[in-house]
């Protein structure tokens, strides 16, 4: 299984079993999150069997049950494309743990972050995590409900609705738009818009607001995978370089 894979298969799950996940599995997701800290200067950890700030947590779409793991998201507040950056390697580490086999959810408000046992030093910044851990095969019948409420409330958009181009663009450009059709935004709200022209690319928000940066980043990841070869330039507004394959 690859990312687009992982982004086709992926949905948000809330109901944990209490089996903990593999030693191989947890060194793979570690090993991403250490070197990813060492290269961007991020404070991400890893959190087994740790379940304070889930515990009694409660309030209809942030319900959880089973929580025994998490990604602590956590950087330099100086850093002014923070939230930005956690959003994008946050959404490495969620698709890397659905190619595991692990059940994965965005959590931002509805968690106490006091509670939690991660650490977050002086000038560092802890507003998202992810929670993950092993899930069962199907959805609960609270996970369908959940789900099922989310996407009445927020209907998802449509993709021309995801971008804006003057011209056709490129079939690898489209790709793009489609896997970030499937990415998780708060409230499924999908803020993130993407602009074709001449063969530049870049993505924005209206409002670049904390929630809105961190779906940025997830959706530039999305769409970086969907794109094939490339990078990003971190930023609201900021460029996407696609290497063309030879």
């Amino acid at each position: 299984m690859d990312y687009k894979k992982a982004i086709l298969s992926r949905i948000s799950r809330r109901s944990y079993t209490s089996e903990l996940p593999t030693i191989d599995q947890v060194m793979i997701l570690r090993d991403i999150v250490e070197r990813t800290n060492l290269r961007e200067g991020l404070n991400i950890q890893l959190m087994i069997d740790e379940n304070q700030g889930f515990q009694g947590v409660k309030g209809g779409y942030g319900t959880f049950s089973g929580v025994r793991n998490y990604i602590a998201l956590v950087g330099p507040a100086g850093d002014p494309l923070i939230e930005e950056k956690l959003g994008y390697y946050g959404e490495e580490l969620v698709l890397t743990c659905e190619m595991l086999g692990l059940g994965t959810c965005w959590v931002g408000g509805t968690f106490d972050k006091k509670k939690c046992r991660c650490t977050v030093e002086k000038g560092q910044i802890f507003r998202c995590a992810i929670v993950f851990g092993r899930v069962k095969p199907k959805e609960t019948s609270k996970e369908k409900l959940i789900r099922k409420s989310m996407h009445k409330l927020v209907k998802s958009k449509k993709i021309e609705d995801l971008f804006y181009s003057e011209e056709e663009p490129p079939n690898w450009f489209i790709e793009g738009i489609r896997m970030v059709s499937k990415a998780p935004s708060a409230m499924n709200k999908q803020p993130v818009k993407f602009y074709y022209s001449g063969g530049n690319v870049n993505a924005r928000v209206k409002e670049p607001n904390p929630l809105n940066m961190y779906d940025l980043g997830i959706a530039k990841f999305h769409f970086q995978v969907g794109a094939g070869k490339g990078h990003w330039e971190f930023g609201n507004g900021g460029l996407f370089f696609r290497e063309e394959e030879f």
